[in-house]
């Protein structure tokens, strides 16, 4: 399947992940002029691509927040 955006293949995945289709296969991102190809032979390689796909989908729906401060791990003491 050849998707044009991450969040499009983020959605076929979760239909996938609800219809037990995750333990072989093939997936396809045309995105920004690169073509991407994903195979997977089993649900940890699915899930290694999901997480990553969910990631990209994020950045590109704009939904990634990012870290606005720096937290001291130490008890105050420098």
């Amino acid at each position: 399947m050849a998707f044009t955006t991450w969040t499009a293949l983020k959605e076929q995945m979760l239909d996938d992940l609800a219809s037990g289709k995750t333990t072989m296969g093939e997936y396809e991102v045309s995105s920004g002029g690169t073509v991407r190809r994903f195979n997977f032979r089993s649900y940890v390689d699915w899930m290694k691509i999901f997480q990553m796909v969910e990631q990209r989908a994020a950045a590109e729906t704009g939904s990634v927040v990012g870290r606005t401060f720096a937290k001291n791990g130490g008890g105050g003491r420098w």
